[in-house]
């Protein structure tokens, strides 16, 4: 959930995404300093901010040592990070901020120790088997009251997190899958149909010396031009619809040129082994034979 953050002196608020950080939680995480400190053990009112953030509260300035409100809390920034999908939770329960043109003002706030529930990140070597009994002893000597109720890998937590995401990816490429196959069928048959309606008029081409190069020559320039149209009516279609599907899209924009090359020269192939098939066949027609036929 976005809390409002404002510089000091200024009535300017800005939503902002907001997490409890303990010391070495950036470093631990990974997570790049551009510019001051990750949060220390002895930070009392001390937040490292994204560059987002930076930005939108003091824009041309640095923003280390400056200071600013949130939720009537006065907090000192000691640290700058890139803007990253650090929460990917919208307000409204839905996914976002994964792609970069999404991400949001956010805000680490050193940690008070309050929460009933806290979650710790460790980075570690090896299998999560063989830590997982260190990590437990080590709680209880803390806190010997404390239960360990899950202890997950990254990996095991970015799965579950993005699994609505991947299973609707999957519907999708297979519908996709589906349709090309239905096409590349629907458009064999019309081939088929169209060059066998046909016949009389390739075995007259041949009888005055047209060559089955040339018969399937003329057959596939036609599916060509059927193909060229179409693709050019999808990739439009696509192009005017891909701003919905922005969302969905990590790794390449909505207008990626070779996502759109590769697709292109994948119906186009598909295109033209349907229409080949047919073609192949209407070259090889018997002239005598098609000439007998009404």
């Amino acid at each position: 959930m976005a809390v409002p953050a404002r510089a000091a002196g200024s009535d300017r608020f800005v939503p902002t995404d907001v997490t409890l950080a303990g010391p070495g939680y950036l470093r631990t995480l990974g997570v790049p300093l551009l510019a001051g400190r990750d949060i220390a053990a002895a930070d009392r009112d001390a937040a490292v901010i994204n560059r987002k953030l930076a930005g939108a509260l003091w824009p041309n300035q640095s923003a280390l040592g400056q200071t600013l409100t949130l939720a009537g809390s006065t907090l000192v920034v000691v640290g700058v990070v890139p803007d990253a999908a650090f929460n990917a939770v919208a307000s409204d329960g839905s996914i976002s901020g994964l792609a970069p043109a999404e991400r949001r003002p956010f805000l680490f706030v050193a940690d008070q120790e309050t929460a009933q529930e806290r979650t710790f990140h460790i980075r570690y070597t090896g299998e999560l088997a063989s830590v997982v009994p260190a990590v437990r002893a080590a709680i209880r000597q803390v806190d010997n009251r404390l239960s360990v109720f899950s202890i997950r890998t990254m990996q095991a937590e970015w799965r579950e997190f993005t699994s609505p995401i991947r299973a609707l990816v999957t519907l999708l490429t297979l519908f996709a899958v589906g349709s090309l196959v239905l096409a590349a069928i629907g458009l064999y048959a019309v081939t088929a149909f169209y060059t066998a309606r046909r016949t009389r008029e390739f075995g007259i081409r041949m009888a005055l010396g047209a060559t089955p190069r040339q018969t399937l020559r003329a057959v596939l320039q036609e599916s060509v031009w059927l193909t060229v149209a179409g693709l050019a009516i999808g990739l439009g279609v696509c192009a005017a619809a891909s701003g919905a599907l922005a969302r969905l899209l990590f790794g390449i924009t909505p207008t990626d040129a070779r996502t759109y090359v590769t697709v292109t020269i994948l119906l186009a192939a598909v295109s033209l082994l349907a229409s080949y098939l047919p073609a192949r066949r209407a070259a090889r027609i018997d002239p005598i034979q098609a000439l007998r036929e009404d």
